[in-house]
């Protein structure tokens, strides 16, 4: 019985010792539970914080890189503005070199032409000085205008006689009739209005002469395409023709003779 009763009462100092070490164990996890769980929020408040700084951190940096690029743009046009603002400088150097060489030229020239210092120049030529008026452009004499005006005119007269035989197309004044007497009529008609204009109006003397030129060629044109094609069933006569080909050469003749004037009178100039 003694031996039975000792045996329970280790059993029961076992059984509550057990008791006392679940107890214990039990504790333990709880507190372990607990650590865990202010761990884990303690985890996720670290992890929100450093998603904010994160976000932070790359608004920053977008932002610093924003900058940066204005800074690099900035930096560029104002190398782009330094650059042309030194080729002006650069260009303006050279304009004023290039102009205090040619006046020193011009100085030179002045001197060893003429003989006059650069204080005779400008007391005579200088800024202070009013500058006279321009005279008129004085015209060409009118050399040329009558063998111009003999041309188209005997151009214009033979175009009254008959410039062919038989046909429709023979009779007087059937020159004005369409075929190639009408270029030569048509021709002369202008020519003489031609002469009577340019004595009014002040023209360059070598557009006259042009174009008595090209009126005196289309005469001779007309003439020429009249004798060699007339008109159907008829023939050419010998002389109208003939002489409009003579009065052609007349104003070709004065179309010369204002050119030969023009370049003598630019050479008097000269």
């Amino acid at each position: 019985l003694a031996r039975q009763a000792a045996a329970e009462r280790a059993a029961r100092e076992r059984a509550a010792a057990r008791r006392a070490a679940r107890a214990k164990g039990a504790r333990i996890a709880e507190a372990v539970a607990v650590g865990a769980r202010i761990t884990l929020e303690r985890i996720a408040v670290s992890l929100a914080t450093a998603a904010a700084q994160r976000d932070e951190v790359a608004a920053a940096r977008s932002t610093r890189e924003a900058e940066l690029s204005e800074v690099r743009g900035a930096a560029g046009r104002l190398a782009a503005d330094l650059d042309r603002l030194t080729s002006e400088v650069h260009r303006d150097e050279v304009a004023r070199a290039e102009q205090r060489l040619r006046i020193e030229q011009l100085e030179a020239k002045a001197a060893e032409d003429f003989g006059v210092d650069v204080d005779t120049l400008l007391a005579e030529y200088g800024p202070s000085i009013d500058v006279p008026p321009t005279p008129a452009p004085s015209r060409v004499p009118s050399r040329g205008d009558g063998l111009a005006a003999a041309g188209f005119g005997l151009a214009l007269l033979l175009s009254i006689l008959p410039w062919s035989r038989f046909g429709d197309a023979a009779g007087l004044g059937r020159a004005w009739t369409v075929h190639w007497s009408l270029l030569s009529a048509a021709a002369a008609l202008v020519g003489v209005a031609a002469v009577l204009v340019f004595r009014r109006l002040l023209l360059d003397p070598r557009i006259e002469a042009l174009a008595y030129g090209v009126l005196a060629a289309l005469i001779a044109v007309g003439a020429i395409l009249h004798a060699v094609h007339p008109p159907p069933l008829s023939r050419a006569t010998g002389v109208p023709w003939r002489l409009a080909v003579v009065g052609a050469l007349l104003a070709s003749a004065g179309a010369g003779a204002k050119l030969r004037a023009v370049a003598r009178s630019q050479s008097v100039r000269s």
